[in-house]
């Protein structure tokens, strides 16, 4: 989803590339997405 929301070409499913892992997480927090539940306070969109 967020790779067609951002007009990627890789995708953030699948085998994990490390390096785009902050780049993914920030994009799906500044589209809305937000994880479930999380032990850590989570990243605002202010924060990016």
């Amino acid at each position: 989803m967020v790779h067609s929301l951002e007009a990627w070409t890789h995708h953030e499913v699948g085998a994990i590339d490390v390096d785009r892992i902050d780049l993914v997480w920030k994009a799906a927090l500044k589209h809305g997405l937000t994880p479930l539940s999380t032990s850590q306070p989570t990243l605002k969109t202010d924060d990016i």
